[in-house]
């Protein structure tokens, strides 16, 4: 787990912009102070040495109990305010098979 950022604002979509020193990778998922699951990093713009990142919070679906990354009404289950330090943890890493030897 590393520190990603702080929490600048939030947008009418709902998605979370974190400013950050460093860029992380796309598809990892961001942590709040309390190690709960915040959301997904979907997107990074802005200058290389201080980027912006995007971040799509997970909220959970009325009907089941899964998670989902889409957020009708702007809000999400995640109490996150600007001004909340939220870290980044490492996206799953695929394993590459080796390639087949030819006889």
């Amino acid at each position: 787990m590393r520190r990603l950022g702080t929490v600048l604002h939030i947008t009418p979509r709902g998605s979370i912009i974190v400013r950050t020193q460093k860029t992380p990778p796309l598809g990892g998922i961001v942590l709040n102070s309390r190690a709960e699951r915040v959301g997904k990093i979907v997107d990074v713009f802005g200058p290389v040495k201080h980027p912006y990142v995007s971040i799509r919070p997970f909220t959970r679906s009325k009907s089941s109990g899964e998670r989902r990354s889409h957020i009708p009404s702007g809000t999400s289950d995640v109490n996150i305010s600007p001004g909340a330090v939220v870290y980044v943890q490492r996206p799953p890493t695929k394993v590459k098979k080796a390639p087949k030897r030819r006889k």
